[in-house]
């Protein structure tokens, strides 16, 4: 049995809506085209020079911050 026929009364299956398409995942993450993406890149590089006890202590104020 077919989900469509607990719902459906007749003797073929119903047309499906034409739907527009959805972007996918990777097209409405942040930081992955643009201004963004150049913002996160220029982030990261800049990250990756810190020190890790600095490092450790810029993603504690961030996680505190996520939080409220």
């Amino acid at each position: 049995m077919v989900i469509y026929q607990l719902f459906y009364d007749g003797e073929e299956p119903p047309q499906l809506p034409n739907l527009p398409k959805r972007k996918s995942s990777d097209d409405i993450a942040w930081g992955s085209v643009g201004k963004d993406a150049r913002f996160l890149n220029k982030l990261r590089r800049l990250l990756s020079k810190v020190e890790e006890g600095d490092r450790k202590l810029i993603l504690y104020m961030a996680q505190k911050m996520a939080n409220r």
